[in-house]
């Protein structure tokens, strides 16, 4: 479970695929692609509350990828919530998050999906 958080940690804070202007990734390597590693995280304690029934095929059920997708939510969440301001973009890096907390984010282009929703 502590390996799901930290890459999920590693989602949400670090993890980001950047182009150079002739259009080649810019993260050749470990050395420019920042992962998180066991060291950037304290113990967590996780509680299990058994949920309704989702079976897959042949009753499998879904089980590493839980904890890598909830916590990038919760993160932003946590962000929003402190900064007054919309998270519309991964990884909340350090000048994303100054950039929410100036007010100087870029609001997304979402035309397409009703203001309210």
């Amino acid at each position: 479970m502590q390996g799901g958080l930290t890459q999920g940690l590693g989602y949400a804070l670090h993890e980001e695929v950047t182009f150079t202007p002739e259009g080649e990734v810019a993260q050749q390597g470990f050395e420019t692609y920042r992962l998180p590693q066991a060291g950037d995280t304290l113990p967590i304690q996780v509680d299990l509350y058994e949920g309704a029934p989702s079976m897959g095929p042949l009753g499998a059920k879904g089980a590493g990828e839980i904890p890598i997708l909830n916590v990038a939510a919760a993160v932003a969440c946590a962000v929003a919530n402190a900064t007054g301001s919309r998270v519309q973009a991964l990884p909340l890096t350090p000048p994303r998050v100054l950039d929410l907390l100036c007010g100087e984010s870029e609001a997304l282009d979402l035309g397409r999906i009703a203001e309210d929703w």
